[in-house]
């Protein structure tokens, strides 16, 4: 058995669907449970293998990783990627054989406890090439589509082993202070802050935009993930309690 493993190491839940609609993923604790023993957001997590030969684990700690083993059969999934918390998040697929053949990466995706990510994957088959003696394998990767905001529309498209430019991670807090805040004066003085931030990256110095977002990824609190529609104020204070944590580390 070699299985096609997806990870991520980031503030999100990992949920995978296959053609038939059964998942593998995190499932919510019940909000009687979570009364009664005053469980903490992040602390545990309920999950569910309902896709035939796949595994999930979770791991706490900085890296807040979760992994998904698919079994490599030729099928077609649909993975989401839920945004829990604020900085950005790292999203990797392996293919195995008895060595990784193929390897895919999405590095520094910005994300929020709005943010949604999808992406399809198909596993094809993989054949051996005699003449050559190596293995022929169709890529695995297609861009990952990212709502940042939760609005339900598609803000960027990252692609495999690339990198999105630093200007498209301030769109991404831009979109969230106006969902959490509204046109409010609280909201335009941040976002006054965030204007500052670009003409600095327009300037040269971008390579601050992803360091200062990995620090703050490493101690953001997890806050789980939120739906826009019916967000409530302690929902949006929590939210802009993070922007403005990350705000800060670049003024």
């Amino acid at each position: 058995y070699k299985p096609v493993i997806l990870r991520t190491h980031s503030p999100v839940e990992l949920h995978i669907y296959d053609e038939q609609g059964r998942h593998t993923g995190e499932i919510p604790i019940p909000p009687e449970v979570i009364a009664e023993y005053d469980i903490e957001e992040g602390l545990y997590v309920r999950y569910e293998n309902n896709i035939p030969g796949s595994q999930f684990e979770a791991t706490g700690g900085l890296d807040n990783e979760t992994t998904i083993y698919l079994p490599d059969d030729d099928g077609k999934y649909t993975i989401v990627l839920k945004g829990t918390g604020t900085g950005t998040f790292s999203f990797d697929i392996d293919r195995l054989m008895d060595f990784v053949v193929d390897r895919v990466r999405y590095s520094n995706i910005p994300v929020t406890p709005l943010s949604v990510a999808t992406t399809t994957l198909e596993i094809p088959p993989i054949v051996a090439d005699a003449a050559t003696t190596s293995w022929m394998v169709t890529p695995l990767a297609k861009s990952l589509m990212v709502d940042f905001d939760g609005n339900g529309t598609d803000d960027a498209a990252a692609e495999p082993n690339a990198e999105l430019p630093p200007t498209v991670y301030l769109n991404a807090i831009r979109s969230t202070i106006v969902a959490a805040l509204g046109d409010t004066n609280r909201a335009k003085q941040l976002l006054k802050r965030v204007d500052k931030i670009e003409k600095n990256v327009m300037k040269g110095k971008d390579d601050k935009i992803f360091a200062a977002a990995m620090r703050l990824f490493k101690r953001t609190e997890i806050v789980g993930h939120k739906e826009r529609v019916g967000l409530s104020e302690g929902d949006k204070e929590e939210i802009i309690a993070q922007i403005e944590t990350l705000v800060a580390q670049f003024e």
